[in-house]
């Protein structure tokens, strides 16, 4: 006899089927925010380099990006607002997060990023990462937004906050509403709230310590650099030719200078670069100045990073015809001496460190090393986040026993780079053979 449950089975089993499907989107749905103070925010975000997520709000009218993106030479950038039927923002929320320190206080940070607002209130509170300095702005007077008097609500509002996370980085909040004061203390407050900060400690503690390291290193090992031209050849998954790197290495008196083109024809690409580097003993100072020429326009033009004794980098180009200025942080080294870095990070005590590498645009980069063994020498992977964070960078650096590189692996772009010879490159591009004769 077929019992009362059979029965119902039989006859609802598709409508239990589709309900309980219902339930599970629904704790999914569930799943995606969080309620902090009446907020809805979104899941953390992560910015996996760095250890770091934060929330955004989320809701009927609010749009925002879903990873973080670069924003700067220094910066990474998230990014949400609240729109209204009109098409008009109601509320603007960023979150940046700055890899290396722009060498000013919160205070002198305003004055100069924010020009023509007049600080309202400020003040201080902490959380669970730290101290949150922040301070309510509003346009000065000469604005043609005004304040209503009878709301206290500023179309021309804005709060700003900053984390000093430590060594040189700080995390930014940013928002703009149409909001009282205490409504605006209180959502920045709910947002201040999601930030997670948990830095691998290992690895940020071995790149401060590798980086010291090395700049005691560095003139013992450029001494060692040979002196005059090197070639490569740089082939692509298929073994074919489409590019080539050509170093020049001269030594001084007090200082070293490294000059380089790097020449890339994919076919539906082509991309050089001629690259002048100088730097004085110790590391105390360097300077990059870079000429790129692409058939994407967007990349053409003149780029050059100054960097002073105190760690001080200006950097200048004449796209934009402007000067950015930040310092670096006591993890930074130039992209143009990865040669050195890697053979020294070999033959260091280290197996991974954090560090944070600046390439020919003065860009700051977060680069992981690791160590393993390999067939001849050890294996050296670098890890880099130069761009959106869904688009890391893997290299890996192929070194002999004596720590000679014998070959580097790109694996995003599948390139590898080769040593050659000048009449090599020249027989893979005849029709570069001047160029490459008179570099």
């Amino acid at each position: 006899m077929t019992n009362i449950y059979e029965k119902i089975k039989a006859k609802n089993g598709d409508k239990i089927v589709l309900f309980l499907i219902l339930v599970l989107t629904l704790l999914a749905a569930k799943m995606l925010v969080s309620v902090r103070g009446g907020l809805r925010l979104t899941e953390p975000m992560r910015l996996e380099s760095e250890g770091l997520s934060v929330s955004l709000p989320i809701g009927r009218g609010y749009q925002y990006t879903k990873q973080w993106k670069r924003l700067g030479p220094q910066s990474y950038l998230l990014y949400g607002r609240k729109q209204l039927a009109s098409g008009q923002s109601s509320e603007a929320i960023t979150w940046v997060y700055h890899l290396a320190g722009a060498g000013l206080n919160f205070h002198e940070y305003i004055a100069n990023e924010l020009e023509g607002y007049s600080a309202l209130q400020q003040g201080s509170e902490n959380y669970p990462i730290g101290q949150l300095e922040w301070v309510i702005l509003q346009q000065d007077a000469t604005s043609d937004i005004q304040a209503d008097e009878s709301t206290n609500i500023v179309s021309s509002y804005m709060f700003v906050g900053f984390y000093d996370v430590g060594n040189g980085k700080k995390l930014e909040l940013r928002i703009e509403a149409f909001k009282t004061i205490d409504e605006i203390l209180t959502f920045a407050s709910s947002l201040a709230e999601s930030i997670s900060y948990a830095p691998d400690d290992l690895t940020e503690r071995n790149g401060q310590q590798f980086v010291g390291y090395f700049k005691s290193a560095v003139d013992g090992l450029l001494a060692n650099r040979a002196i005059g031209k090197k070639y490569f050849a740089i082939k692509d998954r298929a073994d074919n030719a489409v590019g080539f790197y050509i170093t020049k290495f001269a030594p001084g008196n007090n200082d070293f200078k490294l000059t380089s083109l790097n020449y890339l024809n994919s076919g539906n690409y082509e991309f050089s670069r001629n690259e002048t580097f100088s730097l004085t003993k110790g590391l105390t100072n360097f300077s990059i100045k870079a000429k790129l020429s692409a058939s994407t326009r967007s990349l053409t033009g003149f780029y050059e990073t100054l960097c002073d004794d105190f760690g001080n980098v200006t950097l200048n180009n004449d796209r934009s015809n402007s000067t950015f200025e930040y310092k670096l942080t006591d993890k930074s080294l130039p992209e143009n001496l990865m040669s050195e870095i890697v053979k020294a990070f070999a033959n260091s005590s280290y197996d991974i460190a954090k560090i944070d590498i600046i390439d020919f645009q003065g860009r700051v980069v977060p680069t992981i090393l690791t160590k393993e063994s390999g067939s001849q020498g050890f294996v050296i992977s670098t890890t880099s986040f130069d761009g959106d964070m869904a688009k890391q960078n893997i290299e890996k650096f192929y070194l002999d026993g004596n720590s000679n590189i014998i070959e580097i692996v790109s694996e995003r772009i599948g390139l590898r780079v080769t040593e050659s010879t000048q009449d090599e490159i020249k027989k893979y591009f005849p029709k570069r053979a001047l160029w490459i004769e008179q570099f």
